[in-house]
């Protein structure tokens, strides 16, 4: 089959187990209320941006997808699985490249449209509500329209004279169904992919990428698996103890990184990915390691926290010296950096704290260093470190 340039929403519905997303991506973070403009947006027929597909070459590395251990796919997402996303979602159709685990704890399954019956008798896509009086899911609708029962759904609206209606509503899921996507295709290889994605999502895009996730699309190319063997793993966990907010997948990348020589930020470095590999790791469990220390110190959850970047300060200490985490500095530290307001601006301070615990060559140079920069007086000092 040639590989097209335009894709339909019915073609995508057909087609998805095609489809899979490289390991170098970002996690789906998609609204239903986002995905409701989508869908406005297609049948109304303005552009909603174009999807980046890649097709491996034949004999060349085929890579790790972002959700699960290996996969089939003839085609790799490397641009667009936003949108791929939300359009399969709107009609209850989980991603075949996302598991169903990770499904649910994204939030796929909220993700539903529905049509609902407006008071003029018009039609309008809505985040879909079970039960809710006047509105059909897409999912119902698009099977009552298979089975040739768009009537009988309309009837189970409470729609008196449902004719009109029926027409329509048929209208309107059709135009949905033909709407269509524009769609580039990439040649080359895994390198070149990751290049396409981070051009694609250059600082004055409607989505930037952070420095974080540019530097860990590139990383992920020289450690495959990292993310999702070894970051994603720390990070679902940080969120069940209701850290994700202080402690996130940015604070642990920014903690592996902090570990790793400065140019194995660039794509066209030589990396070792043993050192990557035992860098997150490191960082992984540094971060896990800071939210115990704050619970056993009385802040059980990462809103209870501020500043908030004094969290990643204290996962490079950690990280660099994990016995840090069985004495009480950082804890008093911690409080004075709160008190007297060191970290709430600029955010520079956070990163000049950040190069000097990376620098100590050991433990009582970190701490009296961090000492060195609070202000005299405040009960914290190189002299009692």
């Amino acid at each position: 089959m040639s590989e097209p340039n335009r894709i339909s929403v019915e073609q995508l519905l057909a087609w998805a187990s095609r489809f899979d997303v490289p390991e170098t991506q970002r996690e789906m973070v998609v609204s239903v209320s986002w995905t409701v403009q989508i869908l406005n947006s297609l049948v109304d027929g303005f552009p909603i941006g174009t999807v980046l597909l890649w097709r491996p070459e034949e004999r060349g590395h085929r890579p790790l997808p972002r959700y699960r251990e290996d996969s089939g796919a003839d085609w790799w997402i490397v641009d667009g699985q936003q949108i791929f996303a939300a359009m399969l979602a709107a009609f209850a159709v989980r991603p075949p490249w996302i598991p169903e685990d990770r499904w649910r704890e994204l939030g796929g399954p909220s993700l539903e449209v529905g049509v609902r019956l407006d008071g003029d008798g018009g039609f309008a896509f809505r985040p879909h509500q079970p039960g809710k009086s006047r509105q059909v899911s897409l999912r119902a609708l698009r099977e009552a329209a298979a089975a040739g029962r768009i009537r009988s759904l309309v009837l189970g609206l409470g729609v008196p004279s449902p004719d009109p209606q029926v027409e329509r509503l048929a209208a309107l899921l059709q135009r949905l169904m033909d709407a269509q996507v524009s769609v580039e295709w990439l040649r080359g290889d895994q390198k070149h992919a990751v290049e396409a994605f981070l051009r694609h999502n250059r600082a004055g895009q409607a989505h930037p990428l952070t420095g974080e996730e540019s530097r860990l699309a590139v990383l992920s190319t020289r450690r495959p698996g990292l993310q999702l063997q070894v970051i994603d793993p720390v990070v679902r966990r940080l969120a069940a103890e209701d850290f994700a907010g202080v402690l996130g997948r940015r604070q642990v990348v920014a903690v592996m990184q902090s570990l790793l020589p400065d140019h194995y930020r660039r794509i066209s470095a030589a990396t070792d990915p043993a050192l990557i590999d035992a860098a997150a790791r490191s960082a992984g469990q540094a971060c896990l390691d800071v939210a115990a220390y704050l619970r056993r110190y009385g802040i059980v959850a990462g809103e209870l926290l501020s500043p908030v970047v004094a969290a990643e300060v204290l996962g490079v200490l950690f990280a660099c010296f994990p016995q840090a985490s069985g004495e009480d500095f950082a804890a008093r530290w911690l409080a004075h950096v709160a008190v007297t307001g060191r970290y709430f601006s600029p955010r520079q301070r956070a990163s000049a704290d950040v190069r000097m615990v990376r620098s100590a060559r050991t433990l009582s140079d970190a701490y009296a260093a961090l000492a060195a920069e609070m202000p005299a007086g405040c009960g914290i000092s190189e002299s009692n470190v």
